[in-house]
């Protein structure tokens, strides 16, 4: 299965994180170029999806594209309150985007990195890439 423009792809993307990852945990989520206000006493996850590259990888007009990106998910939780949710929360987004096509797109296998303290939250960066082929 092919997407049909760039916009597409992160929608795709945001819908399956949304109804598969957010919703069922009941976690915020910071949405790309969206206004939020982090909550101070719970766990949220931002999230950015960026395209690298693209190539076409058919000839003629109406050939295919192919996009490379990656969707990262930064998963934050407030200090003192232990590695534990955070951790969970990322390994089940790397979960989700392991090695499985989700709305036409093609994940491959996720990175999910080092906790890192940031502004009074602890970060774990879940970097899930991806390549989704574009026909016009």
């Amino acid at each position: 299965m092919s997407v049909t423009s760039r916009i597409e792809i992160d929608q795709a993307i945001c819908a399956d994180f949304d109804a598969e990852v957010a919703s069922p945990r009941a976690v915020m989520v910071a949405w790309p170029n969206m206004i939020f206000d982090p909550p101070d006493d719970q766990a949220f996850i931002a999230i950015n999806i960026v395209c690298d590259s693209a190539e076409q990888i058919e000839l003629g007009p109406d050939g295919r594209h192919r996009f490379v990106g990656v969707l990262f998910a930064n998963v934050f939780c407030p200090v003192g309150r232990g590695e534990a949710e955070a951790r969970d929360i990322a390994e089940a987004i790397g979960d989700r985007y392991r090695s499985a096509t989700r709305g036409g797109i093609v994940f491959r296998s996720p990175t999910v990195g080092a906790g890192i303290r940031d502004r009074g939250y602890l970060r774990i960066t879940v970097q899930c890439p991806f390549i989704a082929d574009l026909v016009r």
